[in-house]
């Protein structure tokens, strides 16, 4: 059913979009997108050990370091400083160094555009989509980045200042070009409205 005012300012207006409309595919979208941020939350045991993996595929296929992954224990296991399988140290991945606490944000964010902004809904997904996969890039990169700095400065210097200083920097970059796509995405629609009202 329309609603009869936003029909008739679509007749007075035949360019305006109508974003009144809520029921349907973004709608579905909208509760999915929130469903899905509650889900990652609730499994987020499971999605650290994805990580891990993710970590683990990137430095073996990307950089050659020898790993062993197990996801049970959400770690990462590799060799350093040439040294071979028998030295190797773990990366886990705690809670406070997963993107589950950064992509759910993304997810909520989107739930919320769709079912109560008024940006184009094929916009709002492709903002969170390019949002989402920084994230977790960002993330994957992270880990790498710690396990090729405990190769070049060892276990001590490298760990602390991979993952203290450069791997904080590296996610707070990421944040915010993930926020950028949402600011962008969101920003030139309503520009482009704006213009055309």
């Amino acid at each position: 059913m329309t609603d009869p005012d936003a029909a008739a300012d679509a007749v007075r207006d035949p360019g305006r979009r109508q974003t009144t409309d809520r029921g349907g595919p973004r709608t579905f979208a909208g509760v999915g997108a929130l469903s899905a941020a509650v889900l990652l939350l609730l499994s987020e045991g499971w999605y650290r050990g994805v990580e891990a993996a993710l970590a683990g595929r990137a430095l073996s296929g990307l950089l050659g370091f020898p790993v062993m992954i197990s996801r049970p224990l959400r770690t990462v296991f590799f060799a350093f400083d040439g040294t071979g399988p028998a030295h190797m140290l773990g990366l886990q991945v705690t809670l406070g160094c997963s993107s589950d606490l950064l992509l759910a944000p993304v997810l909520l964010f989107t739930g919320l555009l769709l079912l109560f902004g008024h940006s184009s809904a094929p916009r709002v997904l492709l903002a969170a989509l390019v949002a989402a996969a920084v994230v977790v890039l960002v993330n994957t990169l992270r880990l790498v980045l710690i396990a090729v700095l405990v190769d070049w400065w060892g276990v001590e210097t490298g760990f602390g200042w991979g993952h203290t200083l450069f791997g904080s920097v590296l996610t707070l970059a990421g944040m915010a070009v993930a926020l950028g796509v949402f600011v962008v995405a969101v920003g030139r629609e309503r520009r482009g409205g704006a213009r055309a009202a």
